[in-house]
């Protein structure tokens, strides 16, 4: 008598789990390649980087970017820290109106005035970068699903 085993290779365990750390892993390469080119494309100057070309910090807050995994969803996340309850990351990049507070000088010492309303014209960062890093992704996933 003949016996077949169906069982597919795929389907075992310890393949499940290999792929599933080998995809982790390579996103991971991929989110930190993301992340490395957004960075270095948001230039320290006390100038204001002309519209459509990458914001300027002018401290270490807009250059926080980070990175996490995403379980449920198997992928990882990329974004800047939200600055407070400000949303200039976003407006940043496409473009809008942001809520400030200008200064006025009264007797030589500088005085909060009012809040006034500034239109911010476009100055892409997020999605130049990932239009940079995604031909370079592919790469990143390379030789990580190997037998050890």
């Amino acid at each position: 008598m003949i016996n077949f085993d169906f069982r597919m290779f795929f389907d075992r365990p310890e393949i499940i789990r290999a792929v599933k750390r080998a995809k982790k892993r390579g996103l991971s390469k991929a989110a930190a390649l993301y992340n490395k080119i957004v960075r270095n494309s948001i230039r320290r100057s006390k100038k204001v980087s002309a519209p459509g070309r990458p914001p300027h910090a002018h401290g270490n807050e807009l250059k926080m970017i980070y990175y996490a995994y995403d379980r449920p969803a198997e992928s990882f996340v990329s974004g800047p820290v939200q600055l407070g309850s400000s949303k200039v990351p976003g407006v940043l990049e496409r473009g809008g109106s942001s809520t400030t507070k200008r200064w006025a000088t009264v007797g030589g010492k500088k005085q909060k005035s009012k809040r006034v309303i500034v239109k911010i014209r476009k100055r892409p960062f997020a999605a130049p970068a990932l239009e940079k890093a995604a031909p370079k992704m592919p790469e990143q996933f390379r030789n990580s699903l190997v037998k050890s």
